[in-house]
């Protein structure tokens, strides 16, 4: 049924961009199905639980030197390090598909 097929979105072979926001709407269904099953949700746990967590333990951002494309360029928002400091600040490159689904996960456990 359709439980099935929301397990069925951690394993489909999507562009990664996609990826993410498939697993966000699985953990929707999940949340919305455990509201509406109440105890009668228990057996889906096994599978639903360690999903939600995997999401949470997902990588949602990383740290980058400013000239790490090689070019010196310093991305959109120009270099954001301090006059005074002397070197050049680290940006972070957030996902912000990867937050929204660990956001869903999160709901879902509640």
């Amino acid at each position: 049924g359709f439980m099935q097929r929301g397990l069925e979105g951690f394993q489909a072979a999507v562009p990664a961009d996609s990826a993410s926001l498939l697993r966000e709407y699985a953990h929707g269904l999940f949340a919305s199905v455990a509201r509406a099953l109440r105890a009668d949700f228990g057996p889906y746990l096994a599978y639903c639980l360690p999903l939600a967590v995997q999401s949470c333990e997902l990588d949602d951002g990383m740290y980058q030197e400013p000239d790490a494309a090689g070019d010196g360029s310093v991305g959109p928002l120009g270099d954001l390090s301090d006059d005074e400091g002397g070197g050049g600040a680290r940006v972070l490159n957030v996902r912000t598909g990867v937050m929204d689904e660990k956001y869903t996960a999160t709901a879902a456990l509640a």
